[in-house]
């Protein structure tokens, strides 16, 4: 009978885990994208008003990077 009521904890304890991660990766998720996209929104709206330049082959990566992660 004991065996049983640990194995009961056990699972109730593995749930609450599991709904904290739930609950901490959103929030990073959420931070992220309230934090690094509109600075990457700004940098290409300014790219593509600016004055055309060369790109340089860090700045090509940056972009497909950028384009592959949206």
């Amino acid at each position: 009978m004991k065996y049983i009521f640990n194995i009961f904890y056990l699972g109730l304890i593995t749930i609450f885990n599991f709904i904290l991660n739930i609950i901490k990766y959103f929030l990073i998720g959420l931070y992220n994208a309230i934090t690094l996209i509109p600075r990457y929104f700004i940098i290409g709206i300014k790219s593509i008003l600016g004055k055309k330049k060369k790109e340089s082959k860090e700045n090509k990566k940056l972009s497909f990077a950028i384009a592959v992660l949206s």
